[in-house]
């Protein structure tokens, strides 16, 4: 249940990961009672959540989607505002249309330009 819940939460960049996070480290607190095991368990899932979330993940995002960090987290913010966490789910997928889209016409390839990682690896539509 908690890693398909983990699995369901890191969805939601960024802020995804720390709600599964807190909330699997609040069952964990209520299973094991002794305090040294549960620092144990917190430290490796800390460990682990941070390795994925802050190496491992930007570099594959980064690389595939196409996408800069911070219009992620800005286009977090505006779908989960109009949509919910609904939106929050969908921030990134329609992210990454949106900038397809408009890397595709001529007009509006400066938009497609601001929103990527890596601009040089945009290329310029013809006509």
């Amino acid at each position: 249940f908690w890693a398909l819940l983990t699995f369901i939460l890191n969805f939601i960049p960024t802020i995804g990961s720390a709600i599964a996070l807190a909330i699997t480290l609040l069952a964990v607190s209520i299973h094991f009672t002794i305090f040294a095991t549960f620092l144990i368990m917190a430290g490796l899932m800390v460990s682990v959540h941070f390795v994925i979330g802050n190496l491992i993940e930007p570099r594959f995002m980064g690389k595939n989607l196409n996408l800069s960090p911070m219009v992620i987290l800005l286009s977090l913010a505006f779908w989960g505002e109009i949509w919910g966490v609904i939106g929050m789910f969908l921030c990134v997928p329609l992210m990454t249309i949106i900038n397809i889209v408009l890397s595709k016409f001529e007009r509006t390839h400066y938009l497609a330009v601001l929103l990527s990682a890596n601009p040089e690896t945009m290329n310029v539509p013809h006509n």
